[in-house]
Order: structure tokens, then C-alpha cells, then sequence
């Protein structure tokens, strides 16, 4: 079983973030090999950029299977760090992917896809 490199608590083999100082635990060689102090990167700043952060995300919530309002999960649930509350009041909650209801969140896979392909048909346009 693995450990948190940041706190040393031990963490699931699959957690992406420890459920105890909410450190990430993916790519952990691209966490040490940057010079920027992890509390100023931000959770999506971390390892790759946004784009692969949110995958990892989307992916924690199939995984734990909260895909609906009835199976929404507690950010803590779902191993992600306390500062998710935090973003999901910015642009991320704004999106309508991930939505928060009484303290519990889900990943909507319908707006998921419009997004993805409002986000193709922006592409096509520019092009």
C-alpha cells in the first residue's frame, strides 16, 4: 500500500489526492521536479495542466461511480483535496459538469458531452 509523500499517511493504490492533507498523488516525479511550492501551483496546476487534472477528476468520479444526483459523493468520498470545495465555486462549478448537490457532488456525463462538443464546433470554427 503507498504512502503520502507530503504527510505519510497511508492511501489507496488508485487515490489521486491523500484524504488527509489532500497532496496529489499522481506523477509524483513532475510534483518534486518543480520549483514552484505546491501551495502556489493550485490543485490543477500540479502535474500537466488543467486539461489532464480535470481528466483525472472525471475519472475519479466514474470510478466511485457518482454519475448522478442520487449517487453524489462528499469531495472527501471521493479523495479529492479540500481547496476542490474552493474551485467548484469558481469557473469549474460554473460549468455544470460537476455539480454540488447539499454538500455532495456528481459528475453529469450529459453536459460533459455538450461541452465537449460546443468546445469542437469553437475549434472548427477558428479554423
Amino acid at each position: 500500500m503507498p504512502y503520502c509523500p507530503k504527510c505519510g499517511r497511508q492511501v489507496g493504490e488508485n487515490d489521486l489526492f491523500c484524504s488527509n492533507c489532500g497532496a496529489p498523488l499522481k506523477q509524483q516525479q513532475t510534483a518534486q521536479s518543480s520549483t514552484a511550492p505546491s501551495g502556489q501551483r493550485g490543485m490543477f496546476r500540479q502535474h500537466g495542466g488543467y486539461r489532464e487534472r480535470l481528466r483525472e477528476i472525471f475519472d475519479r468520479f466514474r470510478q466511485k461511480g457518482a454519475t448522478s444526483p442520487e449517487k453524489a459523493m462528499t469531495a472527501e468520498e471521493l479523495g479529492l483535496p479540500p481547496e476542490f470545495k474552493e474551485v467548484m465555486k469558481r469557473r469549474l462549478g460554473r460549468t455544470g459538469i460537476l455539480v454540488e448537490v447539499n454538500g455532495k457532488y456528481y459528475l453529469d456525463e450529459k453536459r460533459l458531452e455538450e461541452t465537449r462538443e460546443e468546445m469542437a464546433g469553437r475549434r472548427g470554427i477558428r479554423r
